[in-house]
């Protein structure tokens, strides 16, 4: 999973870069405060989740407001000018990509994963490549629509990215197939594990 490749990742680059400071943010912990953990290779950075009611302020104002909260952190160990790499994991946050692009001048990497319409349509790919060929407001099925959404949401997402992580064959082609405009930034690199065997 996400957790297994972040691991292994932050491995082989403490490995391959000795002077490389490493940090792992975990957004929307579960801890009660903003916690730091100083380890061996790397440092993980903590951010609850906001603790904003719903009740004062709309779901989209809510990400707005923690995602800057989260920059504002950031600050306090990244500057501004840093050739800093930041290496996201879940496609959910272009929010915190535009931020990061507005405050630094590091670079956005985007490992593609998994994608939504793959647990939404089980995996269906001529019905994903009909949802997404269709005008919107055709779509009838709330599950179409919300793939067809995720594939607009995406495409932002990755544009506004400096690079893309693809970790099979399969995603590489979805990308060179779906996504015109990120053909010139687009890499395939295998998830590889160590072994433990000898």
């Amino acid at each position: 999973g996400v957790g297994t490749y972040i691991r292994e990742l932050i491995g082989a680059l403490s490995r391959a870069e000795k002077d490389m400071e490493i940090w792992l943010v975990h957004l929307y912990s579960e801890k009660k405060e903003v916690t730091v953990d100083i380890l061996d290779s790397y440092s993980a950075l903590f951010i609850p989740s906001p603790s904003i009611s719903a009740q004062y302020v709309k779901p989209q104002e809510r990400s707005s407001y923690y995602y800057d909260s989260v920059v504002h952190l950031l600050r306090l160990y990244v500057e501004p000018h840093d050739q800093a790499i930041f290496h996201m994991n879940f496609l959910q946050e272009i929010q915190m990509a535009d931020r990061l692009k507005e405050f630094f001048d590091g670079q956005v990497v985007i490992t593609l994963h998994y994608q939504d319409w793959g647990f939404t349509l089980q995996g269906n790919r001529t019905r994903f490549e009909r949802v997404i060929g269709s005008e919107k407001s055709l779509l009838t099925d709330k599950k179409e629509l919300s793939v067809f959404e995720s594939f607009q949401q995406e495409k932002i997402l990755f544009e506004k990215a400096d690079a893309i992580i693809a970790l099979s064959t399969f995603t590489m082609d979805l990308l060179f197939r779906h996504y015109p405009s990120v053909q010139h930034k687009k890499y395939l690199v295998y998830n590889g594990f160590r072994s433990e065997t000898k």
